[in-house]
């Protein structure tokens, strides 16, 4: 009887989480000097089902699940750091604003789609990978009934028009992704857009909209 739980393993290899929408809390943002592609940020984070959003998958040896994510220092308009501070804060930053520190992002969350995809170049290319899908991050927020007391409602109209603002912009972008990678989904996607008035729709709706949009991107990019 051998105590060894099986044979020799080129690296220990975890189950992928099943695609899908999740809550992602913000463990660690650091800077990384210098590597294989130059100078990055690494974000570490932990993911939960959106009614929990307190109690993060773990991994089959009972570790909590953490997914590692690299991007560029810089804060592009349209890129991944931009999109997911603004998901993060609730602010979208404008050409020449300065960024949040790092640490007040620290334990914050929002709401993205978790895909999976494969590397086409370096040590893990052709292995698939959790990443989060461009574009499908947004403002997480409490569901109703984990929220402990009634919120007093903002008098100020531009913090609703902030959320409308990020979730038009990350649809469009979406749409216009989709027709790129499949032009028959794409168009019918565009067809939904153009439908909707983007300007008095309810902001739910466009969020449904986005999500299923950003889900038809992520079976596009799978395909």
């Amino acid at each position: 009887m051998s105590v060894f739980s099986g044979p020799v393993q080129r690296e220990r290899v975890y189950p992928l989480v099943e695609k899908g929408e999740y809550v992602f809390t913000l463990l660690d943002l650091t800077f990384e000097e210098g590597g294989t592609y130059g100078d990055a940020l690494l974000w570490k984070w932990m993911l939960a089902e959106r009614e929990t959003p307190t109690e993060y998958l773990a991994r089959d040896d009972g570790n909590e699940k953490v997914i590692h994510e690299y991007t560029t220092p810089d804060i592009i308009v349209g890129s991944k750091p931009h999109e997911w501070i603004a998901a993060l804060t609730g602010v979208v930053l404008e050409d020449g604003q300065e960024p949040p520190d790092s640490d007040d992002l620290i334990n914050k969350r929002m709401l993205a789609y978790l895909t999976h995809l494969a590397p086409k170049k370096g040590p893990n290319a052709g292995k698939l990978k959790e990443r989060i899908a461009q574009g499908s991050a947004k403002p997480f927020k409490l569901p109703s009934s984990r929220k402990s007391a009634p919120t007093q409602v903002s008098a100020d109209p531009s913090v609703s028009e902030v959320d409308r603002a990020l979730v038009v912009t990350k649809l469009q972008k979406q749409v216009a992704k989709l027709s790129k990678l499949n032009a028959e989904a794409g168009a019918a996607a565009q067809v939904g857009l153009d439908a909707s008035d983007l300007e008095t729709a309810p902001l739910a709706d466009l969020e449904r909209l986005l999500s299923d949009v950003t889900v038809a991107v992520a079976s596009a990019l799978d395909d």
